[in-house]
């Protein structure tokens, strides 16, 4: 087979493709580029994909997807709203407040107030920090509910301290609870004054959030002195001498005297606001975490003054403080939520040992606090005795049993240092399944301890009690001698 090749109209092919013009490079996007619309071959757009297109759809007016916002942030911010609202009533309320006990309860709801909206604001910033930093993976023991009650303070009045004070001189005394960002108040003790042997609050603090092992529990005892008193206080001499070359000097000028103030505090309101008719003084405070742990009243040592505190404790002048002996006598309690309801039921197969030789029977385990309670079907609990009860120990481990040891696939091995047990699942996910929540109940047992099998009695409410409002703080008996015992302490002190 021959090619026959034209060598003349090969030749004005060469010669035509040589005089084509060759395309010129474009200096500006085109209107299409500009746009951001790329055409595929069946004739429809695509979204806008370069810099230009985003600009040009934002100079339009196109919506852009906003970011997307954590709802643990909206919650925070929502509950300062309600703060500053609660704040803001609590101001018209001191405008309107008649006698002492209604200016201190008043000048204490701005102070709570204030003390919550910064608790919120930190507890806010730990979380932008948090979601930078990211979780770990690794396992967790559960949260807690935590409760103080029976908070007892005992003071010690000294002859020096009677001489200085006043017979008419009176101390509204209230505690205050701060965990994270939750802050809790006590009711005012009123009428505190050099006559008081013990200051005893009857209320449970219940705090409404769950926290984890780690918490940290300051407790801040603080006394309310009348603003008149401490500007009384103040007036030495030397100041009243220099108040009056002030007021000469004010006539002289024209100028007005300057006003006393407050010393400043975090928690004090803006001079935009309304000012409190009470100062508050942090009289002492306490530390207590998981080690001081224990559903029954015990005593622990209370600090004096403001060294120490937490930097958002209010401090004042130390004339004022009250003659705390040193000492608080207390109830922590703690419920984990381990403590209530179920975590896990299901059939099993139990490996027990029935006239000397060993069986699988087929029961219904129910996995609470850290018990695994076996009954023949799920109809019978808490109706009929228990068929079998395994108990879980802090030094118990668990893991899949070997193959060669029992010949049935999909066993769970429990083994403390004198017993094993083998329970049978009828899948390996199962398996896992339970495996994950045995270990969780051990490991929430090494950590809360005792605490497991505790739960926080619910408070009497107040609606149903005889008692009144306004606490009375304990008295002396003149002329009487009496011996008190403090709890938690070995020594008795004669009055």
């Amino acid at each position: 087979m021959f090619l026959n090749i034209n060598a003349e109209s090969f030749t004005i092919k060469i010669y035509k493709a040589m005089a084509a013009p060759v395309p010129k490079k474009r200096l500006y996007p085109s209107l299409d580029e500009v746009s951001g619309k790329r055409k595929h071959s069946n004739g429809k757009e695509n979204l806008p994909v370069t810099p230009l297109a985003k600009r040009a759809k934002l100079l339009q007016g196109t919506p852009v997807r906003a970011r997307p916002i954590n709802p643990a942030v909206n919650s925070l911010q929502s509950r300062i709203e309600l703060e500053y609202k609660i704040r803001d009533g609590a101001a018209k309320l001191l405008q309107a407040s008649k006698n002492s006990r209604q200016s201190v309860e008043a000048s204490k709801g701005l102070f709570v107030s204030n003390a919550k909206i910064i608790a919120l604001m930190r507890e806010m910033q730990q979380m932008k920090e948090n979601v930078v930093k990211g979780n770990s993976d690794e396992p967790s023991p559960c949260k807690a509910k935590i409760a103080i009650s029976d908070v007892r303070i005992p003071l010690e009045w000294r002859e020096i301290d009677n001489a200085k004070a006043k017979a008419d001189t009176h101390y509204g005394v209230f505690c205050l609870f701060k965990m994270g960002n939750q802050v809790m108040d006590s009711s005012t003790l009123a009428n505190v004054d050099r006559t008081t042997m013990d200051i005893v609050f009857r209320d449970t603090i219940i705090f409404p959030e769950m926290v984890g092992p780690d918490f940290s529990l300051e407790v801040e005892v603080y006394c309310s002195v009348p603003v008149e008193e401490i500007s009384a206080k103040s007036s030495t001499p030397i100041r009243m001498l220099k108040k009056l070359r002030s007021k000469t000097q004010d006539k002289v000028d024209g100028s007005p005297a300057p006003q006393p103030t407050i010393p400043s505090s975090p928690y004090t309101p803006r001079p935009s606001s309304v000012s409190p008719s009470h100062r508050f003084v942090l009289a002492g405070h306490a530390h207590l975490t998981i080690k001081d742990v224990s559903n029954s009243c015990r005593t622990y040592i209370l600090k004096r003054g403001s060294v120490g505190a937490s930097g958002t404790a209010s401090t004042g002048n130390d004339s004022t403080l009250l003659p705390l002996w040193g000492q608080i006598c207390c109830t922590l309690m703690a419920e984990p939520a381990c403590a209530s309801g179920v975590r896990k039921d299901g059939f099993v197969n139990l490996h027990r040992m029935i006239g000397g030789l060993p069986d699988w029977t087929r029961l219904w385990c129910v996995v609470r606090r850290h018990h695994l309670r076996y009954w023949v079907s799920p109809e019978d609990v808490g109706k009929r005795d228990l068929t079998y009860q395994l108990d879980l120990t802090k030094a118990m481990t668990v893991e899949p049993a070997p193959r060669l040891s029992i010949r049935r696939p999909n066993v769970l091995l429990l083994k403390d240092s004198s017993n094993e047990y083998f329970v049978a699942f009828e899948s390996k996910e199962e398996r896992a399944e339970w495996m994950d929540t045995l270990k969780q109940s051990i490991l929430d047992m090494n950590v809360w301890k005792s605490s497991c099998e505790f739960v926080i009695p619910v408070p009497q409410s107040k609606f149903y009690t005889e008692s009144p409002s306004v606490e009375e703080p304990v008295r002396w008996q003149s002329d009487v001698i009496t011996t008190v015992t403090v709890p938690g302490l070995k020594s008795e002190t004669t009055l």
